[in-house]
């Protein structure tokens, strides 16, 4: 199973995810800010298969934190949680590492997003 660096700044949605994805059988690193999952990110142990991120999150959002990985050297494929519809529609065409699932979802379309994403990565 993959390593998943969840990334959210409401402490429930955080929780109820980190646990779907372990019930699935994946190790989970939940962090509520984003500056501390840079850290967390470019340590590598174990190294990041999936980065699933909020993309409104202070003090930086999801498109930011995932530019500063990419220039820190890590590029885990990215699954963006957006609330924000035309957000969405405007981040899901960035980038074949990139996909948008939009809030709110249920654990069905969770598992599906990260077993796709999942999927897609160890193709390419």
């Amino acid at each position: 199973m993959a390593h998943i660096l969840v990334i959210d700044d409401e402490s429930i949605l955080l929780n109820l995810i980190s646990l779907t994805l372990q019930q699935d059988g994946h190790t989970v690193t939940a962090i509520s800010d984003p500056m501390s999952a840079i850290d967390s990110a470019v340590d590598g142990k174990p190294p990041v298969d999936l980065l699933l991120t909020d993309v409104n999150m202070r003090p930086i959002g999801g498109p930011e934190l995932v530019r500063r990985l990419n220039q820190a050297g890590c590029n885990p494929p990215v699954l963006f949680m957006s609330g924000d519809p035309a957000l969405s529609n405007l981040m899901a065409g960035t980038s074949c590492q990139h996909a948008v699932i939009d809030k709110p979802f249920t654990t069905g379309e969770l598992r599906f997003a990260v077993a796709r994403i999942l999927g897609l990565s160890q193709q390419g």
